[in-house]
């Protein structure tokens, strides 16, 4: 009966034992797994901080990138107009010289045609504002005889024109 005990004795320690290590174990491994699901939140809580962060970075670079691009288009847009208003200018000029060039020509006097009759009267320069009348037939050695003609090439007057004393 001794040896009943003692073996009973054995088995029930082997099995307290038993139970004891699977009661451990499962400690172990529901703490391990506890700490596990904490790291595993630590790590999917600095993920989700880092996408947001990621997300701002991202939102920031497009705002930054849309102010260079109005940025640039403005000033693309100012130098438009400063060209444009330059190419205006030019085109002006040019219809201005066109204008000029199509302007009809002051026709050719055949010679003698304005000497005519020298007996009437002509202007004479007092000074750079004043003139006056040169009675006809008086005929000074410097007179300039001077045709007034329109835009169209028509006459206006023809004279003579005499220096100041």
């Amino acid at each position: 009966m001794g040896e009943l005990v003692g073996v009973l004795a054995v088995v029930a320690a082997l099995a307290i034992g038993v139970l004891l290590g699977f009661l451990a174990r499962g400690l172990w491994a529901s703490q391990a797994f506890r700490m596990a699901q904490e790291k595993a939140g630590r790590i999917i809580s600095d993920a989700r901080a880092q996408q947001k962060e990621l997300i701002l970075q991202a939102k920031e670079e497009t705002l930054r990138l849309q102010r260079e691009a109005d940025d640039e288009g403005r000033g693309r847009r100012t130098e438009l107009a400063a060209l444009e208003r330059r190419l205006l200018e030019r085109d002006e000029q040019l219809d201005q010289r066109t204008e000029m060039l199509e302007a009809p020509a002051l026709p050719r006097l055949a010679p003698g045609m304005l000497v005519g009759d020298r007996s009437g009267p002509g202007l004479r320069l007092v000074n750079d504002v004043i003139t006056e009348m040169v009675p006809g037939g008086e005929e000074a050695v410097d007179a300039m005889h001077v045709a007034l003609i329109g835009r169209s090439g028509r006459w206006i007057t023809r004279s003579r024109l005499v220096g100041g004393r």
